[in-house]
């Protein structure tokens, strides 16, 4: 229905700037007047870009952690408001800061509000969306991340290639998306599911209720006692100290329930991160290293290789089951990883960027069920604490990525085998879940 839709738009519009303001950075720092801001030799500008781009994903670790703990304890509806405030308002200071130095702080600042909208987004996103149909919708806001990607290549080669404006005009219009997306964001319900384990019932009536009219229900009404008696099991968190909830939180996710799953999940976002987010931020960089004639044109035609990999993930998903699709769409990207590595070596043009773009088009789909599996395996009362350190797990590996890949630069065929190996960790996340993919299955509420 149009109101299921509207609320996948939304949040898929807050996921495109996730994308945006990861991807956004590879176009700043190949950009020639970026360049020209940075002192030194070609080896010092080199480590500032990459400790630059590191800042993004260190805000993005800090973020995960923080936001994580917080869309469990304030709501998943207030504390995505609060992360795209702040990457609106960092995203837009970041073009008018006069050195490197205040603009990595702004960067940093900024990836903190990204880091906190993944685990949000998806937490939300699951607990909105029917059973039947969860998977399907979870990928299409996971599609978005395309959606942002291309905002990015396009803006770039509008501003930079057209108009030859500056990176801070760029820098300004990336933060647009996080904007128009905490508006959107204003206008969706709170989780029904998160009302009714904090045992504020009546309103998760009343937000059931409207949606079902909505949807066009037309049988009884849930009532409050309904609600009542599915979460009356639950206790309500003590009102400890917020140190012992958290050690509390994170203890249940390494108890023996969920030690295998958790650790399993969290190299495979390590792996993946590294491997997808640290090759993604430094692409146009490697184009132009390798002597590509316009390399925000073929960055473009990367980016846009990610609309295939992500349909067949958003129409399978739910047949085919998450475990399945991952472990196909990790052995894949590894595979086009090497065929990427070979083309280096003396392929043209066409040649690189179709294997750089099978690449793309294979890890999407791994990522996209990758969050559909990860927000679906930990019970309400951990979700979106859980789903917030495995993508802290995750910025982890992307920071790592960017000193490996500035470091590597000037040998691509290297930096692409080092990414095969980091990859290889995404097999672990389908084995460690066992049976905890939830395919067509309800979700867990209590540990």
């Amino acid at each position: 229905t149009w109101h299921q839709w509207s609320i996948v738009l939304t949040l898929g519009i807050a996921n495109s700037s996730d994308a945006v303001e990861i991807i956004s950075m590879s176009y700043i720092i190949a950009d020639d007047s970026f360049e020209s801001m940075l002192p030194g030799d070609d080896s010092g500008r080199e480590a500032q870009a990459g400790f630059l781009t590191a800042a993004v994903y260190f805000g993005m670790l800090v973020g995960g952690l923080l936001v994580g703990f917080s869309g469990d304890e304030l709501g998943r509806k207030y504390t995505l408001l609060l992360c795209l405030a702040c990457v609106t308002i960092a995203g837009v200071f970041s073009s008018f800061m006069p050195s490197i130095a205040l603009l990595t702080l702004m960067r940093c600042l900024c990836g903190v509000g990204v880091g906190g909208t993944v685990p949000s987004i998806f937490t939300l996103g699951v607990e909105l969306m029917p059973q039947k149909r969860r998977g399907y919708f979870i990928t299409v806001i996971a599609f978005f991340w395309v959606v942002g990607a291309l905002y990015s290549a396009v803006t770039a080669i509008v501003l930079f290639s057209y108009l030859r404006l500056s990176w801070r005009i760029y820098a300004l219009v990336s933060a647009f998306p996080a904007a128009f997306g905490f508006f959107l964001v204003t206008l969706i319900p709170k989780s029904p599911r998160f009302l009714g384990m904090r045992n504020n019932y009546d309103e998760a009536a009343r937000i059931v209720n409207r949606m079902a009219r909505k949807t066009g229900y037309q049988g009884e009404p849930m009532e409050v006692a309904e609600i009542r008696g599915q979460f009356a099991r639950d206790v309500a968190r003590s009102g400890g100290s917020t140190f012992a909830v958290v050690r509390k939180a994170i203890g249940l996710l390494y108890s023996p329930n969920f030690y295998g799953t958790t650790v399993g999940l969290q190299l495979t976002w390590f792996g993946m991160s590294f491997g997808t987010y640290g090759l993604i931020t430094w692409i146009t960089t490697l184009f132009k290293e390798v002597g590509l004639h316009d390399p925000y044109l073929c960055a473009l035609i990367f980016n846009a290789s990610q609309i295939p990999g992500n349909l067949f993930a958003t129409f399978m998903v739910d047949s085919l089951g998450r475990r399945s699709i991952l472990t196909g769409g990790v052995l894949l990207s590894i595979a086009s990883l090497g065929l990427f590595a070979f083309t280096l070596k003396g392929g043209s043009a066409a040649y690189v960027v179709t294997a750089a773009s099978i690449f793309q088009a294979c890890s999407t789909t791994s990522w996209a069920v990758l969050g559909c599996l990860s927000s679906e395996v930990y019970p309400t009362e951990l979700r979106s604490t859980g789903t917030g350190l495995l993508a802290a797990c995750g910025r982890v590996g992307a920071m790592v990525a960017q000193f490996v890949n500035s470091a590597l630069l000037k040998s691509p065929v290297m930096l692409l085998l080092v990414t095969m190996s980091m990859l290889s960790f995404g097999l672990l996340g389908p084995y460690a879940t066992g049976n905890r993919d939830f395919t067509n299955r309800p979700l867990g509420d209590r540990v």
